[in-house]
């Protein structure tokens, strides 16, 4: 539903440049189960990742939950940039899998817009 939203939202002259914020959520979620993986980046970018979902794709007001969804890990510029970095890659691995997968598939005429 989020891409969906996300290409009806953006401008047909518009790249489509980063993951969606529940793709993001989902990645992190993935990744937070091997707990070798979790550090502090990490978690501060899934909590970080975690309350743009909820303020940007729900009704719920970040704040108002319980701890620790409600705690604003307050990302440096250089922490924002690797986790825009990270939603770049995995919408170019995700436009990567449709060309190999589905772009023929689908005799497609042109490329979407979110390439």
């Amino acid at each position: 539903m989020a891409r969906l939203k996300q290409n009806m939202d953006t401008p047909l002259d518009k790249r489509i440049e980063y993951a969606t914020w529940p793709e993001t959520v989902a990645y992190f979620s993935t990744a937070s189960m091997d707990a070798r993986l979790v550090g502090r980046e990490l978690k501060e970018a899934y909590q970080h990742s975690f309350r743009e979902y909820l303020d940007r794709w729900t009704p719920l007001d970040p704040d108002d939950q319980p701890p620790p969804l409600n705690e604003d890990p307050g990302l440096t510029d250089y922490q924002l940039d690797r986790l825009d970095d990270l939603r770049f890659g995995m919408k170019k691995d995700r436009d990567k899998y449709f060309i190999e997968n589905h772009y023929d598939d689908w005799d497609v005429t042109g490329v979407p817009k979110s390439f």
